[in-house]
């Protein structure tokens, strides 16, 4: 019985060996998945404060363009004073006239681009704001993942000390 007992005990010990060697793998990987979580929450931090510095940069270009609106609004309004006064002068304003008209066109063109532009910067927000979401969910995801992690870790922790405590009472047999 002795002998068996022997047996068996070196079993126990074997695989309890071969067990920490497991869980010293899984430390590592753990480990190195953590690093992994915490990289990525930090990526996710970088690329939310980024999209935010490009919501903000877009409302600065909405400024403009509503700035370039309000001067197209005056050089429309202009236009239209200059071919009144170049009817007002008959014959001697007709060559202001057609400058007039071409200032007009010009203004047109502009307020054309301006709704174009702002279409464009309206598209470049949403997108933005999209980003950001699933940005936010990511690193939502990375937090769960990372809490995990470290639960796991602890509960090696305590099947470590099990496995301790196991390779203990192995010894005490022998």
């Amino acid at each position: 019985q002795i002998d068996s007992a022997k047996d068996v005990t070196a079993t126990i010990t074997s695989n309890v060996s071969q067990t920490e060697a497991t869980i010293t793998v899984g430390k590592e990987n753990i480990e190195q998945l953590l690093l992994c979580v915490n990289q990525s929450e930090e990526v996710g931090a970088t690329v939310a404060e980024k999209m935010n510095e490009l919501i903000e940069n877009t409302e600065k270009m909405n400024s403009i363009v509503e700035m370039i609106n309000s001067i197209t609004s005056q050089t429309s309004l202009l236009s239209l004073n200059a071919s009144i006064e170049a009817a007002r002068a008959g014959e001697a304003g007709r060559g202001f006239a057609v400058v007039a008209g071409e200032i007009q066109t010009l203004a047109g063109q502009t307020s054309e681009a301006t709704v174009n532009i702002t279409k464009l910067i309206n598209d470049i927000n949403s997108s933005i704001q999209e980003v950001f979401n699933s940005t936010n969910q990511m690193m939502e995801n990375n937090k769960t993942q990372n809490h995990a992690v470290e639960t796991m870790a602890v509960r090696r922790v305590t099947g470590r000390h099990r496995a301790e405590f196991r390779n203990q009472c192995a010894r005490r047999v022998c």
